[in-house]
């Protein structure tokens, strides 16, 4: 039986839902990889981004949405774990992604023995901070069998200002790409063809002691976008996802204002777009290659960075009458006024997702919305409505110089106006900072206080009027408020569902030990398959029997 032939019936077994040629699995130049997890709604769009630009200069590409394979394997036991009320949580667990791991081990190795059989030497890892856990795991799977392949993570999470720093001095990663990927990844491959020192490669840091990193020179910025081809969809079977009919897509990189949490700007470096042109010509592509999609949905941060580009955008939408919706996310500024609502309707704007977080002016000019100066929060909520155009309005909680009565406004903010707010979308995460960002990098200048208990999360005000517990309650108000108004949530609970969890462990970090007993000891009780918990827990109470 030859090796493709083995291969085929090692398929078969899988039952994968993934349409890539079977060609593809007869030794490929590099396999891209999607672990879980990540969404379960469209194909991913960075696997499709990099298989484009690969294919395009004539590599041989494998890629594989592994985290839609886990999905439609699941059992009974982890159903749930992929909707996004439990994988908010979930998937950042230890304790939990641990057991996962355990129960799944037979599925991950089996796919480890397939990989290996390709005879590809070459691993991309897409990296978020959910699928980090089960992304090393099997690399390692993968090492084990073939010491002598090279595994490449990149993605926002593993930059250097996230977790690009622990993650590179893992053994089962050789090097992590900073930043945009497409040249880098080209350079790589060039590289190994030509027998070079791949570690040469620019953008690019690794760590060959696992414990010294090394960075290299950075890649040069794409000057220009248009040149990308056509993101590749062909592996993807768009019938095995949830939104068979929504198309993910790209106008633009990086983000305009330079908000206090947000570490866009440290990895995009800089704003960029597509021309709008570029955009339909995509769309009508796309569309004509998979006759069910009916949404282009914008993956950018914002699709309103540039306005005039915007309003270019849906006028050629008008023009052409193509029948295809779209949406993606927003940031507040003055320009979108009732007129521009018009427009983004009559071209089949399906909505958009403003990036709202406070409805007060003074806090989001002071957390660097720069782009908000001189608009009107709720005219802007009302003249959306007023067009018909359906908005989602992202909030966070505890922005640095949020006081209470901040809060209070916000609340009033959405009873006043909840005839006119359709949907909602708070953040669990409230309000954290990290390496990268404004706040995180300059902390001072927010008033934010580190605290021997971490930033992250849990940081406090200098005049401690905002802990993470008082976040806590003000997320927890708002979520109370919403569900009293009948307001439609992202968030489908009053309530944090992982709260007993998280102040529980909040308590253990800021040493009171007693506290963080009876929310550990009710996390535990309800959830007993959570082992890191349990150790936390015993943790805690080991300490308190030293206090005595």
């Amino acid at each position: 039986m030859t090796v493709l032939a083995e291969i085929q019936s090692e398929l078969e077994k899988l039952n994968l839902v993934s349409t890539t040629n079977i060609d593809n699995f007869d030794s490929p130049d590099i396999i891209l990889l999607q672990c879980p997890a990540w969404g379960i709604e469209n194909p991913p769009l960075s696997l499709a981004v990099l298989s484009a630009q690969l294919r395009k200069y004539g590599h041989k590409v494998l890629p594989l949405d592994l985290n839609n394979e886990f999905y439609h394997k699941r059992t009974e036991h982890y159903k749930n774990c992929w909707n996004i009320d439990v994988s908010t949580w979930f998937w950042e667990a230890p304790g939990y992604v641990d057991q996962y791991i355990k129960d799944n081990l037979d599925f991950i190795q089996s796919f480890a023995n397939l990989l290996i059989k390709t005879g590809c030497k070459f691993f991309g890892f897409s990296v978020y901070s959910s699928c980090l856990p089960i992304s090393i795991k099997l690399a390692g799977m993968l090492k084990e069998i073939d010491p002598s392949i090279t595994t490449i993570f990149g993605g926002p999470n593993v930059s250097k200002n996230l977790r690009g720093l622990e993650t590179v001095v893992d053994p089962n990663v050789d090097m992590i790409v900073e930043g945009e990927g497409e040249l880098t990844i080209l350079e790589l491959m060039a590289r190994q063809k030509q027998n070079l020192n791949i570690y040469e490669t620019k953008g690019i840091f690794y760590s060959k002691d696992n414990e010294n990193v090394i960075f290299n020179e950075r890649m040069p910025l794409i000057k220009n976008l248009d040149e990308l081809p056509f993101a590749d969809f062909s592996d993807f079977d768009y019938t095995k996802y949830d939104c068979p009919d929504n198309l993910p897509i790209m106008g633009s990189r990086g983000c305009p204002n330079n908000c206090s949490f947000c570490s866009e700007r440290a990895y995009w470096e800089t704003f960029r777009t597509f021309s709008p042109a570029r955009v339909v010509k995509e769309i009508i592509y796309q569309k004509k290659n998979f006759p069910t999609i009916e949404v282009a949905y914008f993956q950018d941060s914002l699709v309103n960075g540039h306005i005039e580009k915007l309003k270019n955008f849906a006028q050629m939408l008008i023009v052409l009458g193509l029948d295809i919706r779209w949406k993606g996310q927003a940031v507040i500024r003055k320009e979108m006024d009732y007129e521009f609502f018009k427009l983004l309707k009559r071209s089949k704007c399906d909505g958009l997702g403003f990036g709202l977080e406070t409805t007060s002016k003074e806090i989001m000019i002071k957390n660097g919305k720069n782009l908000a100066k001189h608009a009107d929060v709720q005219k802007i909520v009302r003249d959306a409505a007023r067009a018909d155009l359906i908005c989602t309005y992202n909030f966070m909680f505890g922005l640095p110089g949020e006081s209470e009565e901040d809060h209070k406004e916000t609340l009033r903010f959405v009873e006043e106006n909840k005839d006119y707010i359709k949907s909602v979308n708070p953040s669990p995460g409230f309000c954290g900072f990290s390496a990268g960002t404004p706040g995180g990098d300059n902390p001072e200048k927010f008033g934010i206080v580190e605290g021997e208990h971490g930033r992250g999360g849990f940081w406090e005000s200098e005049d401690g009027t905002n802990t993470f517990l008082v976040r806590v309650r003000r997320f927890e108000d708002f979520s109370a408020l919403v569900h009293k108004l009948g307001i439609k949530s992202t968030y489908n609970s009053p309530k944090l569902l992982n709260r007993e969890k998280i102040i529980g462990d909040y308590h253990y970090l800021t040493r009171n030990y007693s506290e963080a007993v009876v929310y550990l000891s009710e996390w535990v009780r309800k959830n007993p398959r959570d082992l890191s918990s349990k150790e936390v827990l015993e943790a805690c109470k080991s300490k308190i029997k030293e206090s005595v």
